[in-house]
């Protein structure tokens, strides 16, 4: 359900792609702490359910620069003070939904709290990547949610749960 206030008073988004289920279940955990709303970016061609066959989709779209279709954008994304956007990195970055979303919708002057998993790579090089592809919004410098219970002190540090920063 969009249009909910999170528990801190303000107008939260927590927007995120999955495809093993981790990140999934990062944001669930994140949006269970703040409240807000939340949203599932989705692609209109679902991944393959192998890791070999998404490996090798991914890789191409990484290489061809392809923004692969998403189901459905935010409506009144400009509403909201502040979106987390959650992600797996693939190949030290945002996987190319990231872009289908960062491309369909209005960030311009909005704050971005990034956060990613990861099997071995830092969330730095997508936060730059994040930032060339929507240079007028503030994307702030992301977290990685490998470990459940950095996530508190996460939220805390960036005023998410109090709405302080």
């Amino acid at each position: 359900m969009l249009g909910s206030t999170a528990k801190n008073g303000k107008k939260i988004l927590v927007a995120y792609f999955s495809w093993g289920g981790n990140t999934r279940t990062a944001a669930r955990a994140i949006h269970e702490k703040i409240g807000g709303d939340i949203f599932e970016i989705r692609t209109e061609t679902p991944y393959p359910a192998g890791y070999s066959d998404t490996v090798a989709q991914a890789k191409k779209e990484k290489a061809e620069n392809i923004r692969p279709k998403l189901t459905a954008s935010v409506p009144d994304i400009g509403d909201y003070d502040l979106i987390l956007l959650g992600y797996p990195i693939w190949w030290f970055v945002e996987p190319m939904p990231i872009r289908s979303f960062l491309d369909a919708h209005n960030l311009d002057g909005k704050t971005i709290l990034p956060f990613a998993t990861s099997g071995g790579s830092s969330i730095q090089k997508s936060v730059e990547s994040l930032r060339a592809s929507a240079p007028k919004a503030d994307i702030r410098d992301g977290h990685l949610c490998n470990v459940p219970s950095s996530i508190d002190a996460w939220l805390e540090d960036v005023g998410a749960m109090t709405g302080r920063r």
